[in-house]
């Protein structure tokens, strides 16, 4: 989902969830499912006044260590290699 469509469904301007995307490393620019659950709770934490590191804190305890997004990234890459490689041979059992 493009962050225009995600930060409607959330409720906030794109400026503002973009910011997000640059703060917290749980956020990407093509957000999941997840990734739409937690920049909801960020919204609900920062309306309630939290500062940067208590919402961070809260993140980690509630979702866990963010995944790094070059390992992501790369991950995606090699995902991609497979599914050409599967789709290019009709014989794999």
């Amino acid at each position: 989902m493009v962050l225009k469509e995600a930060a409607r469904e959330i409720g906030v301007e794109e400026e503002r969830l973009r910011g997000w995307v640059e703060m917290f490393e749980w956020l990407s620019d093509e957000m999941d499912e997840k990734q739409v659950e937690i920049a909801r709770r960020i919204k609900e934490l920062e309306d309630r006044g939290f500062t940067l590191a208590g919402m961070r804190r809260r993140l980690f305890e509630e979702f866990g260590p963010p995944m790094p997004r070059r390992f992501l990234r790369a991950l995606r890459r090699k995902l991609e290699d497979i599914l050409t490689l599967l789709g290019e041979d009709d014989k794999i059992v």
